[in-house]
């Protein structure tokens, strides 16, 4: 189900925060903006409860805001970071507490960056489709094969939760899983609040003099101010080679 109106999406959200659990997925488009742009919040629950959030279309994001600051209440992703990004960039709000499927999986030796598809495979002996991986989340109408593919991933996810939760139990490191979850969780947080200097974001600078950092710092500031001007990547204005070139050389 697309939730595409306040009052209904107000009605959807209100019995999930109730759960002890949810699992939470997002669809964006990042290829030629400064920033991601969110396209849908999917939402599965037990109950049955799983529907989709239209954020272009909802004004009032607050109930979202309120379900994912519900200390109550468990919000599973998957290799999160990026959601992270869009969900605080939409409602202003991250989720806590949260469990990461991606560090679950890796804390049961599945490896230490499984992909979703191999976690849902590995987990519930189940291929899934990524014909829809790459498909403009942002465009409207959404199709019923995008709609059918994101209501899929994020009950799947939920199912994947249960059994990695069941593993974790068994081998005494679920509490390991949570405790990583929340070390990204304020990882991120620090990043928001306290954001490292320009330069630190750009690989390659090892060998760099004090002046040659100062000379990168500023170039990168003002390529990421220059970007977001135009909303455009930053790489599109200068790449990060270039960049470490002119601090590296300073022509006139």
């Amino acid at each position: 189900m697309l939730i595409q109106d306040q009052q209904a999406f107000c009605d959807r959200i209100r019995p999930v925060m109730d759960l002890p659990v949810c699992a939470i997925d997002t669809e964006f488009v990042w290829r030629k903006t400064y920033a991601p742009r969110i396209g849908l919040i999917q939402i599965a629950a037990p109950g049955n409860h799983t529907f989709a959030i239209d954020p272009l279309a909802i004004t009032d994001p607050t109930p979202l805001a309120e379900l994912l600051a519900n200390q109550n209440c468990l919000k599973v992703f998957h290799a999160c970071s990026q959601d992270l990004e869009v969900l605080h960039q939409y409602c202003g709000q991250l989720p806590d507490p949260l469990l990461d499927t991606q560090i679950a999986g890796a804390m049961l030796d599945m490896g230490y960056q499984i992909g979703y598809a191999d976690l849902v495979n590995r987990c519930l002996d189940i291929s899934i489709s990524k014909s829809q991986q790459f498909t403009d989340w942002c465009r409207r109408p959404l199709t019923p094969a995008q709609l059918e593919y994101a209501a899929k991933e994020v009950s799947l996810l939920l199912r994947c939760y249960d059994h990695l939760l069941n593993r974790l139990q068994q081998q005494d490191r679920l509490t390991w899983a949570m405790e990583d979850a929340a070390t990204l969780l304020s990882n991120f947080r620090q990043q928001v609040n306290d954001p490292p200097p320009a330069w630190k974001r750009i690989r390659g600078t090892g060998r760099l003099d004090s002046r040659q950092l100062g000379i990168l710092n500023c170039l990168a500031e003002w390529r990421s101010a220059h970007a977001e001007s135009i909303d455009k990547p930053p790489r599109w204005i200068i790449d990060d080679t270039t960049l470490l070139s002119l601090a590296r050389l300073q022509p006139d």
